[in-house]
């Protein structure tokens, strides 16, 4: 208080709480929801030096300002010194594996443009699994309101009732191409999921053709496309491309 004042004081303290409840708003606190604190957080961590600064007041300039700064350098240094792998000695790629592995970030790309130099400017696309960046990647309009899975997998009443209109939607827009993504994060099932969609999906799956398939490895993924593609994968993690049969 007697360094910052009260004004700054106030501040920091009403943006902290407010940052706090933003992150807390929904009640769930993943890990990226706390980017709404970080701006705070940078704040507050600018107090210390502030104090410095203040208590050197009566020693001369040089250490009033030239401390702070000096110790701020080598915070600064230390830190950018700890996260040089993921800043400067790594690709994005490899820093995107590494941190959301065995999420299909990376690999969505490749799906992404595979599905945008194939399919034609009014194909529609059909994703099971929670991946909608594969919409923007490809340029192509979803045959469902249901871009996520995770609410028809939750143990609620109405999750039977919004997987039975997924599989109106699906069958009604007969989208030309089908990725199915085999990764639980994609789909969070839980035992008590109801099985509707899966009991429906081989028969309709008999519809499609194999186009792609992409193996997901910790530390690279094995893409394959017509004419050889490669089945069945193994790796337990896959992404798979179906084109819809021409004459179905």
């Amino acid at each position: 208080w007697r360094y910052c004042g009260s004004e700054l004081f106030w501040f920091l303290s009403s943006f902290t709480v407010f940052s706090a409840m933003a992150v807390a708003m929904g009640g769930y606190f993943r890990p990226h929801y706390f980017i709404f604190i970080l701006p705070a957080v940078a704040l507050l961590a600018g107090l210390p030096f502030l104090f410095l600064s203040g208590i050197m007041a009566n020693r001369g300039r040089i250490m009033q300002y030239g401390l702070p700064v000096a110790l701020l350098i080598v915070f600064i240094g230390a830190s950018l010194y700890n996260q040089r792998h993921f800043l400067w000695e790594s690709t994005p790629e490899a820093v995107v594996r590494e941190t959301y592995w065995p999420n299909p970030f990376v690999e969505s790309l490749a799906v992404g443009n595979y599905l945008r130099t194939h399919a034609k400017k009014n194909d529609r696309l059909m994703v099971f699994g929670s991946e909608p960046q594969l919409y923007f990647y490809s340029g192509l309009k979803s045959a469902s309101g249901y871009i996520y899975m995770y609410p028809l997998m939750e143990n609620q009443p109405f999750a039977r009732t919004m997987q039975r209109e997924l599989i109106k939607e699906v069958e009604l827009a007969k989208p030309q191409y089908l990725v199915m993504v085999n990764i639980s994060y994609s789909w969070l099932r839980r035992r008590t999921s109801n099985p509707l969609i899966f009991n429906w999906l081989p028969g309709y799956l008999k519809k499609y053709k194999r186009v792609g398939m992409v193996e997901i490895y910790q530390n690279q993924s094995r893409y394959s496309w017509l004419p050889t593609v490669v089945w069945p994968p193994s790796s337990p993690y896959w992404i798979e491309i179906m084109r819809r049969k021409s004459d179905r």
